[in-house]
């Protein structure tokens, strides 16, 4: 029972190990699409103000 439950503590461990260094791994890459997705946002607002005006 001991032994089992230790073996699943350490799995855990590894797994929670990996999760951090994913997220470490991810985080620039997340910031950099948040960045993207607001340019990308601000373009179509603009493209929007300019056609509008236009119309």
């Amino acid at each position: 029972m001991g032994d089992h439950f230790h073996r699943i503590n350490k799995q855990n461990r590894l797994i929670s190990v990996l999760y951090r260094e994913a997220e470490l791994k991810l985080k620039p890459i997340k910031i950099a699409l948040l960045w993207a997705f607001d340019i990308y946002l601000s373009l179509i607002m603009v493209s929007l103000r300019n056609f509008t005006s236009k119309a």
